[in-house]
């Protein structure tokens, strides 16, 4: 652990038990300025020269960011410090295997044989059943489109109920909506194929309303419970979530390819989801708020118990862990009032230079650590606090929050359009490709498999070499793969060993995804946004993921189905996503910022310093918080004192 141990900066206290925030005033330290060039490893050796301004004023909020950045401990000595945040992040995250289950499950029912003979029609007489391209669209985009009702709403029901009692609320709405499409059979005998169809659509119209709130709740709960070395592993689990509900769903599918009955082999399926609901409902009741979400609405005395819920390290400082998060969330809303403009004053307190009020805990108590008097929803200013530390949706578009919202759309954007639906829809490709059904629910095992085992691989990919250079790498890989799958697609019959070179590239195409782009995106989005505006800028971020997903899941059929169902393009539809990857591949290489080892106090800086993206890595946050202080390559820092670690 690290600690400022010095009679010039280790901290102290009052009488009143709240920390000293007189700033240090020993001599300069002698240590040289940075030289030229200085990379991401030479900056995370001197976290003491990285501290904003309005944290090193304040000697036990810097203690506790210093030990944080800590760059001596371990991944496992963080994992058992923070092993409790680890437990509730990743609980909360699992909500994610219903969605990734639900929405790959309908995908692969439209290639199971029993699916087809209850719900499909015959495209021409004496030829196998199937289902319509164009239901297949609808059932699909369904249930984005009550992801992008339920995201929206959920977006303002953070703000004022919090995570917990969100998720909980939509996960209850799981266990009554997944009647609907269970009973859907009954439609069929009732009135036919497009009566069952529409009971469906109507399910995943409803179903989709719980999995846009779990995106919504999701990704900023763990980030927000996370520390910085655990965030990128933590948040990036989500997508690990989504292939593990791929992964069930795919073998739902397969272990009932086997049944005589259609109506068993398709509620099987579906009805394995009421399995998960319940429990996941038990273990989020018993989690903390997150305590980014108390800080923000005033309830510090909360706050404090969350942190210290969630690092039970008796030696943690779990006081200055909350001065962190009150001096970042005034900082923020500072800056977005106009009058935050970083570091107007030295080493004068933040409070003291700008005209905002004090925080919100200051409101409630006088120092922090002591409880206060006042009751939760007992202080009747309480809203009042809400109101100024939560901004609206207009907020993400305004100042630097402009390019934080830019940014994590085209990351979705990204995510969503690289090709990643071809996952999807993976057993239908493999089949227009040549092979057997059978076999090819087998490859989209495999497929999922090494999807889960990618993302593992992921983790120190990012510790080592940072998300901009993996990002970049992974989408060029991405543009070289979807050309080979579109050109093989040419020449399918040709020859027998087509098919299973289309499968080997999409297999690869899965290993690079969940390498680069698909978990990245969760670590990337969660760090982007600033802390008021986490939860609305996510879900600004997933609309246009879901708004792409409706471009995308509406097409994608319409490539693959043969004529006249479809286009008949087959695997030669993977040549439209080569084109988009080399869109987004240019995108990435000039508004892409890298974030490796950045607390949210950092990336807050360097954002309204309008650091460029390609600088991001390089440029080091000295303790004064204006432009003049955050120091690129070969320029010098304004220096603090030197703190001693122990």
């Amino acid at each position: 652990m690290s600690a400022v141990q010095d009679d010039n900066a280790s901290p102290s206290r009052r009488n009143d038990g709240s920390a000293d925030s007189t700033p240090p005033t020993s001599p300069a330290s002698s240590t040289p300025p940075p030289t030229a060039g200085i990379q991401d490893d030479a900056r995370a050796k001197n976290p003491e020269d990285d501290v904003p301004n309005y944290i090193a004023n304040d000697r036990n909020a810097l203690e506790a960011f210093l030990l944080e950045k800590d760059p001596t401990a371990s991944i496992w000595q963080v994992v058992c410090s923070w092993k409790m945040a680890v437990v509730y992040s990743i609980l909360f995250s699992v909500t994610i295997i219903g969605e990734g289950y639900d929405l790959a499950l309908m995908g692969n029912f439209f290639s199971l044989r029993q699916f087809q003979s209850l719900f499909g029609v015959e495209p021409a007489p004496g030829k196998a059943r199937e289902i319509p391209a164009l239901w297949q669209s609808l059932l699909q985009c369904s249930a984005l489109l009550g992801q992008i009702l339920a995201i929206y709403l959920a977006g303002h029901s953070i703000d004022r109920f919090g995570y917990r009692k969100t998720v909980l609320a939509a996960l209850g709405s799981v266990l009554v909506f997944l009647l609907v499409p269970f009973f859907s059979t009954e439609a069929v005998s009732a009135a036919g194929s497009d009566a069952g169809l529409g009971a469906l659509l109507a399910g995943e119209l409803l179903l989709g309303m719980p999995w846009g709130v779990f995106q919504a709740t999701t990704l900023p709960y763990a980030s927000e419970v996370a520390p910085v070395k655990l965030r990128p592993t933590l948040t990036t689990f989500v997508n690990m979530c989504w292939i593990f509900g791929q992964l069930l769903a795919t073998a739902a599918n397969r272990a009932v390819t086997g049944l005589q009955d259609n109506v068993s082999a398709f509620r099987i399926p579906v009805a394995l989801q009421w399995t998960w609901p319940v429990p996941i409902a038990v273990c989020v009741f018993l989690a903390p708020e997150s305590p980014w979400w108390l800080v923000r609405h005033g309830r510090s005395d909360q706050a404090l118990k969350a942190i210290r819920r969630l690092n039970r390290d008796k030696d943690f400082p779990a006081e200055g862990q909350l001065r962190v998060l009150e001096l970042t969330n005034a900082h923020e809303r500072d800056a977005d009032r106009g009058s935050g403009d970083a570091g107007d004053a030295g080493d004068q307190p933040a409070r003291e230079r700008s005209n905002t009020p004090p925080s919100c805990s200051e409101k409630k108590k006088p120092s922090v650590g002591r409880s206060s008097h006042i009751e939760e929803g007992g202080d009747r200013n309480e809203s009042n606090t809400q109101d100024e530390s939560c901004g609206g949706y207009l907020d993400c578009f305004k100042a630097t929050n402009r390019r934080r919202t830019e940014i994590v759309v085209m990351l979705n954007l990204t995510q969503q359009l690289c090709g990643s639906c071809l996952m999807y829809y993976s057993a239908k490709l493999y089949q227009k490709g040549g092979i057997e059904p059978e076999r090819a629910f087998d490859y989209t095992l495999i497929q999922y498999g090494l999807g889960i085992i990618a993302i593992g691989f992921s983790w120190p990919l990012m510790r080592y070499f940072g998300r901009r250079r993996i990002w970049i790498s992974g989408l060029s890989l991405s543009v070289a793969l979807m050309s080979g799958v579109g050109i093989l697609g040419f020449f399918t019959g040709r020859h027998p060993a087509v098919p299973w070179a289309i499968a080997a590239l999409l297999i690869c195409f899965t290993v690079v995804y969940n390498l680069s782009t698909g978990p990245l995106t969760y670590s990337l989005v969660s760090e982007m946004p600033s802390t008021r505006l986490k939860a609305k800028t996510i879900v600004i971020g997933r609309c246009s993921y879901l708004v792409a997903g409706l471009f995308n899941l509406f097409l994608t059929p319409k490539m693959l189905e043969d004529v006249p169902n479809g286009w008949g393009l087959g695997p030669r539809a993977a040549l439209v996503f080569a084109g988009l990857d080399m869109l987004f591949l240019s995108w990435a290489w000039f508004r892409l910022p890298e974030t490796k080892g950045r607390s949210f106090a950092e990336i807050d800086v360097l954002f309204k310093l309008k650091t460029p993206a390609r600088k991001f890595g390089s440029t080091m946050v000295s303790n004064q918080s204006d432009p003049g202080s955050a120091v690129a390559s070969g320029s010098e820092p304004a220096r603090r004192p030197a703190a001693k670690k122990s």
